[in-house]
């Protein structure tokens, strides 16, 4: 069922050092990209462990790990394996994680480039995205 879009849910200082706290991870607020540089594909399930525990504002922080970590799956099978964990969680908590879905869909390339402008888990997202919210006219497909 298609629903409207929900307002943006951005990452806070105080998610990013809890999570870090609890992975045991470095930080410091002048990694901008903080869950991006230290997501890693073996940690996957340890993500969706804490992701189980976490508040709203830290399972935020985690999404974005989560996706990262999927996008760096060594080959398309486990890619595939790794998106339908975090397709659960996306399906359980729309309404908090669009806006972080809205920035993995890359909608302004065509499907055909998102192999060198996208995410190899992009083409997931999008798909998500397809099933949850509509897709506004000023974007790519």
């Amino acid at each position: 069922m298609i629903k409207p879009i929900p307002p943006p849910q951005g990452e806070t200082s105080e998610a990013r050092q809890w999570v870090a706290e609890q992975l045991n991870l470095p930080y410091h607020t002048g990694m901008q990209d903080w869950p991006w540089e230290v997501a890693d594909s073996e940690h996957l399930d340890d993500y969706l462990q804490l992701y189980a525990r976490a508040a709203d504002a830290e399972r935020v922080v985690i999404m974005e790990m989560l996706l990262q970590a999927a996008t760096e799956q060594p080959n398309p099978e486990k890619l595939r394996l790794a998106w339908v964990k975090v397709e659960a969680l996306l399906n359980q908590n729309p309404h908090l994680h669009a806006s972080t879905a809205q920035y993995w869909c890359i909608w302004g390339y065509k499907e055909q480039d998102l192999d060198v402008y996208g995410f190899s888990v992009s083409p997931y997202v999008r798909a998500w995205w397809r099933a949850n919210y509509p897709v506004p006219n000023d974007w790519t497909e």
